[in-house]
């Protein structure tokens, strides 16, 4: 039950940064995150190749 206490949390209480280079490219909610990955698999796919390819790093931080 914690584990699913902390996973809620997370989902709900940070935020997806992707930054690469100085610059910040992306700051959106987590849950936020989750569904529009969930809404358009190929676009999921073709945005981690283009984070990857271009060296960029992707976090959560606490809101």
């Amino acid at each position: 039950m914690n584990k699913i206490k902390d996973i809620i949390a997370l989902l709900f209480g940070s935020f997806l940064l992707i930054e690469g280079r100085g610059r910040t490219f992306a700051k959106l909610p987590t849950w936020l995150a989750v569904v529009m990955a969930l809404a358009c698999l190929p676009l999921l796919v073709i945005t981690a190749v283009l984070v990857v390819a271009f060296g960029m790093t992707v976090k959560t931080v606490k809101a």
